[in-house]
């Protein structure tokens, strides 16, 4: 399944390319390729490649508040793909105050049924950009909930040199769990090689919250590179 979702998924990016590159002179189109290479994959507290390198990469492309975007996770040392998603995402300022984000994620993972995960967040547009977030599972693993309150702020350190901060904390709950979950503490620097190219280094400590999450999440550090083009 994961297979021919993932090819049905690049013939759907390279369309997506396609209508962009030849309607870029009609509508404001805009978007972004990206890779990167990291020491792990780290998802909501979770190891999913079990302490395994992985490059992942993707491409995002926007239109009028719309995003469709998609990603994949390929395992470096098990030299195989091990999930793709597809986001389709429609973010617009309900006021001068805050943002409102909704959307939809579909995940397909190897080796598990593909799934279905409806999302709805709230930015504020103020110092540090708090945001929360609600995330929904309606499919394979129907009334799973992960909500996530974070903040971040990005600094001009040089010229074409930024640096970002980041803090994160989140509660999850399925059948079996209903826990404050993890926190994650971020930090990046992007470093603009051109109008469009950007190179990146970030990390990402995650910690467990609760006594009932540190048994079921670990302390975990990842770090990355990103090569990010802009378009």
């Amino acid at each position: 399944m994961l297979k021919i979702m993932s090819k049905f998924l690049l013939g759907l990016v390279l369309v997506g390319m396609v209508m962009v590159s030849t309607a870029a002179a009609e509508i404001e189109v805009s978007g972004d390729a990206y890779i990167n290479v990291s020491s792990m994959y780290l998802w909501r507290g979770f190891d999913f490649s079990e302490g395994d390198p992985v490059v992942q990469g993707g491409i995002d492309i926007s239109f009028k508040g719309f995003t469709l975007g998609f990603w994949g996770n390929y395992d470096i040392d098990n030299t195989q793909l091990t999930e793709t998603n597809v986001v389709l995402d429609y973010t617009f300022d309900a006021s001068d105050m805050f943002s409102v984000s909704l959307g939809h994620i579909l995940y397909a993972v190897d080796g598990d049924d593909t799934t279905g995960e409806l999302y709805t967040g709230v930015t504020f547009n103020t110092l540090l950009e708090p945001n929360l977030t609600l995330y929904y599972d309606y499919d394979e693993f129907a009334g799973d909930i992960f909500v996530t309150v974070s903040v971040g702020h990005t600094f001009t350190v040089a010229e074409n040199l930024d640096l970002s901060l980041g803090a994160l904390a989140s509660y999850y709950r399925n059948d079996d769990y209903n826990e404050l979950h993890n926190a994650e503490f971020s930090a990046g620097i992007d470093y603009a090689l051109t109008d469009q190219i950007t190179l990146g280094a970030s990390g990402i400590f995650s910690t467990p919250i609760s006594s009932q999450a540190k048994d079921a999440i670990d302390d975990e550090f990842m770090a990355g590179l990103t090569l990010t083009l802009s378009f």
